[in-house]
């Protein structure tokens, strides 16, 4: 949340900051200074569809100049260009998972750095890539293994996860992973 509001303070007077995600699950966003949080309920992509009405909107009634888009999840590319289209700077600020789709669809791009350069245990998709890399062909588990895997290695359960499942969550992250299911099981290909 700091980090945040110090990038995006370099670009002029904040108006509005908002949070949109499961409000259950985000306790952590909750009690971030400054920040309001939409509580956009448990459906898959709720917080992502709530918040690009909600942008577009604000950018219709014309009093937000440029839009800070926090998220390393390329679907935002559509929000980022409509945005552009209207003529209003948005500046994206991501993780270095971030696709490449999401990065040029914005005016100016700004990844997230840990303190140590290195990417943060809390990072889902590292966890997976570090399962991945222990894998025989380092580019295709299945999704069973992936499970079992996460939680050996990392103490992750499917619970633990926002979309609810783990077909759900790769799936919202079609820059990064592919699956098939053969059969009664399901196959992980890792994409970068």
């Amino acid at each position: 949340a700091g980090k945040l509001i110090t990038l995006a303070c370099k670009l002029g007077p904040l108006e509005i900051k908002r949070v949109y995600a499961d409000a259950r699950k985000r306790v952590d966003w909750c009690e971030a200074p400054g920040f309001n949080m939409i509580h956009a309920g448990c459906g898959k992509n709720a917080a992502d569809i709530l918040l690009a009405i909600e942008a577009v909107d604000l950018a219709h009634k014309g009093r937000i100049g440029t839009f800070v888009l926090a998220s390393s999840d390329s679907d935002f590319c559509h929000l980022a260009h409509r945005l552009r289209e209207a003529g209003l700077h948005v500046l994206g600020v991501g993780e270095a998972k971030t696709g490449e789709r999401f990065r040029k669809s914005c005016s100016a791009f700004h990844e997230l750095q840990q303190p140590n350069g290195t990417t943060s245990d809390d990072d889902l998709d590292a966890k997976i890539r570090a399962v991945f890399k222990q894998s025989p062909d380092q580019k295709s588990i299945t999704v069973e293994k992936l499970n079992e895997q996460l939680w050996q290695q990392f103490k992750v359960k499917i619970r633990d996860i926002d979309e609810g499942g783990w077909k759900s969550y790769l799936s919202s992250h079609k820059e990064l992973y592919s699956f098939e299911k053969k059969g009664s099981t399901t196959n992980v290909t890792l994409l970068t």
